[in-house]
Formats: structure tokens, C-alpha cells, sequence
């Protein structure tokens, strides 16, 4: 039995006759049982019953909320108008009993959760509002992988303005493109359209389609893998490598894929045996690591140099962010550019830097610890400013 989408056994929870207390406790044990937030309001806005998946998300214990308003004790402030309005709304239209709705709820520590919320209408036998109950499943962590890897967006697309070159494609578990981008697949006779939201079985191209499908499988198993193949009369160096998360679970794949041709044509008129240079991933005694970078690029100096002068760019707009809002006090705003340039941190392996920002992250967006954090940001900022000289010194001409 579906028992969220079962109106007389939701009624149980409602129910206050004496004769129907061993009903109500008998719901309210199987939803205890459910790894599911659920919480019951009355018509006023009250909340009369959360269940221990609630308890344990939020870190209440239910006697803490019992009785008090639903809206003004568990949604966020920024927030509780809204939400608010779509209550009054879903209760008042009497041809509608359930509302969908992707909502924050703040926990115990002021942190807030994401929830894919439902909430339910629940009526007696004479369409009489006895309450609603609201049900939802925790996906911080989903929206949170969601915000890295638009980080990670951005960066390529301002990448790839600068080195038209080059095409990204990011793929998540099921071989399913969700990010192209590059002027390089116009050249080669496709459109976005031929990737954007379909899978790599789906690839129109029988050839393309049997060449990739082995290395984004090899992307999402954790391995790094690459390959040469040729489009027409232009050839192509495609490297896929997994995307993790900061729970170094991989939950995307990379693929970039480069023009070779000119280097290739270079090969052939040049007599004699062919000279490779190869790139050892060893521990760097600087405090960043280029490795990825070069073997990304087939060590090609103008990528790379492209690619560090953006990385100096953002980091030079973050450090100027971070002082102004440090001066101005705007914690949120800090701990929000912290996060937003981690993934560029992350590439480069700029481990200094992508320790102090995590914890930046966490003391503004949880702690609310402002006098360690000014302590911590201007830390950062030094450590960000080391870095950037340093890697001036990168740049080859």
C-alpha cells in the first residue's frame, strides 16, 4: 500500500476521538519507519506531529516543535512569505489537493535543507480541512552537486571563449551529455543538438558513438583515458576523466576534445622518428599542480597559458570581492564566492587555497563565525596571492 496516496489512512493522523488513538499511533509508527521527512499541520498553520526522519534531517526533537507554526519555526526567513502565499493558495482552491514544491527547511544548527516537498490536503467525509501533511525527500546534497558542477560550467564556457579551438562535453552517470559547448563542433558538422540531453548510444555517428562510448564509460569507473580519431579530413585528440564532487564521489565525466590536425600535418613533414613528450603526475613542490592542465591540453603551451591567465583573472576578481565584502561585512556573499571559485581551485590542485575556502564555506554558510572567518578570509587571500604570482611564472611565451 502507497500509504502517502491513501486519503483514509493520512485521515489517522488527524483523528482526535478517544476510540481512535490506537489508529493514530499505528500511522504515525509507519511513517516513523519511512526515511522521509513528514510533518502534519493543522489548519492553522500548527505543526501536530513530525516523524524521526524529520527529527533526524533537521536534528529536532519533535517535542521542540509540537504545537508551534509550521512556516515561522522550520522555513527559512528569506523564505516564509513565499512559501506562505503557496499555502494560502493550495488551500484555498478546492480543486487541487496536492502541491510539489522543491522548498528549503532550517535545521536545528540554522543550516537549511533542500527538500523535494509534497504537500497533501487531508479532509474529513465532509470535505472539511482536518490538516496537511507535508512529506519530502533531503536533496541538499543533489542541489549542492547541481551548484559545483555549474561552477564548473562557467569556467569551461569562459574557457572556451578564448580557445575556440577546443569542445567540452560533461556527461553524467547514464552517458547522458548535459553540458556541449565549443565553436569546434560546427566545423566538424554538428550542432548541440546532436549531443545536449540525450545519451552516447544516441549519437547519430556510428563511428563517433563506438570510439566514445568505452572512454566516458572509463570516465565514470574513475579512470582517465584518451584517444586520436578523425572527422572528416581533421583530426581530434578526445581525454575523458571523472568529475568528483567534495565528497570525492564521481558523479560527472569529462570529455575535452581538441583539433590535432595541425599537429599532425607538422608530424608528416617531418622526417625521421616521431619525438613524444610524456607528462609523469608526480608530487609537485609547488602549490599547484599543472599535471592535469598539460595532459588535458597534449601539453600544448598556448592552452595552458590561456588557461592560467583566466585562473589569475577570476582569482585577482575574487580577491577584490572577498575584501569589499569582508569590509562590508557580507558573510553570505563571502562564503557564496568561496564556493562559486573552489572548482578552479580544485583543477590545479591548490590544495592551501581549497581547504581554507571549504572551511569559508562552512564558518558563513552554517557557523556564522564571523571573527574567525575575516581571520580566515585574509589568510586566503595571501594565499591566493602567492599562488597567482607564482604562477605568473608559468606563463611561457
Amino acid at each position: 500500500m502507497d500509504i502517502l496516496s491513501n486519503q483514509g489512512f493520512l485521515k489517522n493522523m488527524f483523528l482526535k476521538d478517544p476510540g481512535t488513538r490506537h489508529q493514530t499511533q499505528i500511522a504515525r509508527q509507519c511513517f516513523d519507519l519511512l526515511e522521509l521527512i513528514v510533518i502534519t499541520v493543522d489548519p492553522k498553520g500548527n505543526i501536530t506531529f513530525i516523524n524521526k526522519g524529520a527529527g533526524d534531517i533537521l536534528d529536532y526533537n519533535d517535542n521542540n516543535l509540537l504545537g508551534k507554526d509550521f512556516v515561522g519555526n522550520l522555513v527559512p526567513y528569506n523564505e516564509q512569505e513565499k512559501i506562505r502565499s503557496y499555502l494560502t493558495g493550495f488551500l484555498n482552491n478546492k480543486s487541487c489537493n496536492t502541491l510539489n514544491i522543491l522548498t528549503q527547511l532550517r535545521a536545528s544548527d540554522n543550516e537549511n535543507r533542500f527538500i523535494d516537498a509534497q504537500f497533501i490536503k487531508i479532509s474529513d467525509n465532509h470535505d472539511n480541512l482536518l490538516g496537511t501533511l507535508v512529506c519530502g525527500k533531503d536533496v541538499t546534497g543533489h542541489i549542492c552537486r547541481q551548484h559545483d558542477l555549474q561552477n564548473d560550467i562557467d569556467l569551461y564556457r569562459a574557457l572556451l571563449n578564448k580557445l575556440p579551438e577546443i569542445n567540452v562535453f560533461v556527461f553524467d552517470k547514464d552517458l547522458r551529455f548535459i553540458l556541449t559547448e565549443g565553436a569546434e563542433m560546427k566545423i566538424a558538422g554538428f550542432s548541440k543538438d546532436d549531443f545536449l540531453g540525450k545519451t552516447v548510444s544516441e549519437i547519430s555517428d556510428k563511428r563517433i558513438k563506438k570510439i566514445w562510448t568505452p572512454l566516458f564509460y572509463q570516465a565514470v569507473r574513475g579512470e582517465d583515458a584518451e584517444t586520436e580519431h578523425n572527422i572528416g579530413k581533421n583530426y581530434y585528440l578526445i581525454r575523458v576523466s571523472p568529475l568528483r564532487g567534495i565528497d570525492n564521489d564521481i558523479h560527472y565525466g569529462l570529455a575535452v576534445i581538441r583539433n590535432i590536425t595541425s599537429e599532425k600535418k607538422s608530424e608528416k613533414s617531418v622526417p625521421g622518428p616521431k619525438t613524444e613528450i610524456i607528462l609523469k603526475n608526480e608530487v609537485s613542490p609547488k602549490p599547484y599542480n599543472l599535471y592535469h592542465l598539460k595532459k588535458m591540453s597534449g601539453n600544448d603551451k598556448a592552452f595552458v597559458n590561456k588557461t592560467i591567465k583566466l585562473f589569475i583573472e577570476n582569482s585577482e576578481t575574487a580577491v577584490r570581492n572577498f575584501r569589499q565584502m569582508l569590509e562590508e561585512k557580507k558573510w553570505k556573499q563571502i562564503g557564496e564566492t568561496a564556493h562559486k571559485i573552489l572548482p578552479s581551485y580544485r583543477h590545479l590542485e591548490v590544495d592551501t587555497v581549497i581547504d581554507k575556502l571549504v572551511e569559508i564555506k562552512t564558518r558563513t554558510l552554517i557557523d556564522h563565525q564571523t571573527g574567525e572567518v575575516s581571520k580566515l578570509v585574509e589568510e586566503t587571500i595571501d594565499e591566493i596571492e602567492k599562488v597567482t604570482t607564482e604562477l605568473q611564472n608559468e606563463i611561457s611565451e
